[in-house]
């Protein structure tokens, strides 16, 4: 039986008990009360139901979930020329989002009210990048450089990545680069879902 049904259930049962020392006038007086007390138990229940459906549909698990069913899937995108392919999978129950490319990987997860992804390349370093939650309209999102891994110093390494929803079918990855000598670069590639 779910808990404000036994709630409702106790509550009817005090209210049922006899009252030895009340007449007429305060048999009135017991029913307005037993009406008032009524219905702020029935606003307590309400309140008490709504605040535990919320619960586990927080910011950070639905943005991470719809970021999750637009990328989720198969993709192939060209680079000089030439096709590649990449794929989007969910991961640790649900948890995290693998994305295999031709030189690297992500893992993409929630982290509290912020999405985190941890890119691992062919190079060696591990790059950790947030990006802001994702509501439901949200036409691009930006990732930027948290901190890394198994970097050499002075060296450089990838500081941020934009992606952009064009459709259901296509998106866009930003990456940004900070060179050794702290000049900024970007490169970026279109999807397109299989």
């Amino acid at each position: 039986m779910p808990t404000y049904l036994r709630l409702l259930k106790k509550l009817d049962e005090c209210f049922d008990r006899p009252q030895n020392a009340r007449h007429v006038s305060a048999n009135h007086e017991n029913t307005i009360m037993k009406h008032l007390l009524s219905a702020l138990c029935l606003t307590f229940v309400v309140s008490h139901i709504v605040a535990s459906q919320s619960q586990g549909h927080g910011d950070s698990r639905s943005g991470f979930d719809l970021f999750q069913q637009k990328v989720e899937g198969k993709w192939s995108f060209f680079e000089d020329k030439q096709q590649y392919k990449a794929s989007f999978e969910s991961m640790s129950h649900g948890k995290a989002l693998l994305e295999r490319n031709s030189g690297f990987s992500v893992v993409y997860y929630p982290d509290g009210a912020t999405l985190m992804m941890t890119l691992f390349t062919k190079d060696g370093p591990q790059i950790r990048m947030r990006a802001p939650g994702m509501a439901q309209n949200t036409s691009s999102i930006a990732f930027a450089f948290q901190d890394a891994t198994n970097l050499p110093p002075g060296s450089g390494h990838i500081s941020g990545l934009d992606i952009v929803f064009k459709d259901a079918n296509h998106i866009v990855e930003r990456w940004k680069m900070l060179e050794a000598n702290e000049r900024e670069s970007s490169f970026e590639f279109e999807l397109t879902r299989k």
